[in-house]
């Protein structure tokens, strides 16, 4: 918390909104003296982004050590306050006088300085807690947020959390709205990003906020980094416009297998696979083994190679290889894409959202009408919609749940040829 502290104030000096993305490469362990020299390197704005980088050495004939890297978000973000009575009356009240001494079990040592849960409610996977600044931490004078009191934002997490000891590994999205703040109310919420912050006053005035904190095994982080030799640079990425000017010098075909190489090749190497052939283009990211850090890490990477600004939760939205290099492709050189990408993009999110979707009933049946309404468009005039067929039992519940978009299409086919009579089967100008 320290360093989204200072590349906090890096964004504040630099005129940017807030910290687009942080992820943290190393530790910054301060020798016995307690003394070390820090950069925070912040390039030269490109586009809505400006990268920044956190750097250390114990002394001046030292080598420079790279703590975290990310960027800094130019353009304007938008605040989110706590409404509504405190706590929310669906939220049920936690006991946390011992929380600390249950930390410690489970491997955590906060120390008296880092204290500062003082209550908490639970609601699903959501929970509202109020934290302090512990007077052993200091004053906040000075600081945007103090450390420790960012830091006690995220302990509500251990209370819904079972999993081995956990270290932010990746800060998305924060923006700090108030400075000087020593007690908070917040929102926790957790998904498969990661956890959402939402953090007000006591009066319910905006003071952070954060799109996603990912966290990760602390017994699986790799920390160990060769220092350079020289004083450090920020990582030079490839601007959008370099990749715009590369494709469209391409016919449309190669624009899209130039962004298809460049999603499995990176996609490879964050899976660890030395060959990018052992992606496969339409399976989900999910099937073939990425998780919301390998995610953040394949957006990271991405974002770097073509310098555009990738929102965190990219790969879930836009669930395989093929929907991502279709994305890419209409952010890079959207007078050339095929209009028709989008329309297939959104065919595979729906696909990947109906077993969710359909669970109930009512649902079930609202959304065949829907289906089969969209694909007789596709045939005639909206006047030629025909009335809803009763759906045998054969693509009842539990078939419709595991059916794939493309069964769904092959049924209404075959319902529709038959009983219609009017000849080719409707999925035949889909091809």
């Amino acid at each position: 918390t320290v360093l989204v502290e200072w590349a906090l104030r890096a964004a504040d000096e630099a005129g940017c909104a807030g910290l687009g993305m942080l992820t943290f490469e190393t530790p910054l362990v301060l020798p016995p003296a307690n003394a070390v020299q820090v950069q925070l390197v912040v390039s030269a704005q490109a586009g809505e982004r400006r990268d920044v980088g956190v750097y250390s050495r114990p002394h001046p004939d030292a080598g420079w050590t790279c703590h975290a890297t990310g960027f800094l978000s130019v353009g304007t973000t938008g605040s989110q306050d706590l409404t509504g009575p405190w706590p929310p009356p669906e939220a049920e009240r936690v006991e946390v006088s011992d929380f600390y001494e249950q930390a410690d079990t489970a491997g955590y040592g906060y120390g008296p300085a880092f204290r500062g849960l003082t209550a908490a409610w639970l609601h699903g996977s959501t929970v509202y807690a109020e934290v302090a600044l512990p007077a052993l931490a200091g004053p906040s004078d000075g600081f945007g947020i103090h450390p420790a009191l960012l830091d006690a934002t995220l302990h509500p997490a251990l209370l819904r959390d079972e999993k081995p000891v956990q270290l932010p590994s990746v800060w998305t999205g924060v923006s700090l709205w108030a400075a000087g703040a020593t007690s908070l109310r917040l929102r926790l919420s957790t998904d498969d990003h990661g956890h959402r912050l939402v953090v007000t006053d006591p009066l319910g005035v905006p003071v952070l906020t954060a799109e996603a904190v990912v966290t990760r095994d602390a017994d699986t982080v790799e920390y160990v980094r060769p220092a350079p030799a020289s004083a450090p640079a920020p990582r030079q990425r490839r601007d959008a416009a370099d990749w715009s000017g590369r494709l469209a010098a391409l016919p449309p075909a190669e624009q899209h297998d130039a962004l298809l190489d460049l999603v499995l090749s990176h996609a490879a190497a964050v899976l660890g696979h030395a060959d990018p052939d052992g992606v496969e283009t339409e399976r989900g990211f999910g099937e073939i083994g990425f998780d919301s850090l390998t995610a953040v890490e394949l957006r990271n990477r991405l974002a770097t190679a073509t310098g555009l600004q990738l929102a965190a939760t990219l790969i879930f939205d836009h669930p395989n290889p093929l929907a991502l290099t279709r994305h890419l492709h209409a952010a890079l050189s959207p007078q050339s894409t095929d209009p028709a990408a989008s329309v297939f993009d959104r065919l595979e999110e729906l696909e990947a959202a109906l077993p969710t979707a359909a669970q109930e009933a009512p649902l079930r049946a609202e959304l065949r009408k829907r289906l089969q309404a969209a694909v007789a468009r596709l045939d005639g005039p909206a006047e030629a919609v025909p009335t809803p067929l009763a759906v045998p039992a054969t693509l009842e519940a539990a078939t419709l749940e595991a059916a794939t978009l493309g069964e769904i299409f092959d049924f209404i086919d075959q319902e529709l040829g038959r009983r219609g009579g009017t000849g080719a089967p409707m999925g035949a100008h889909l091809d």
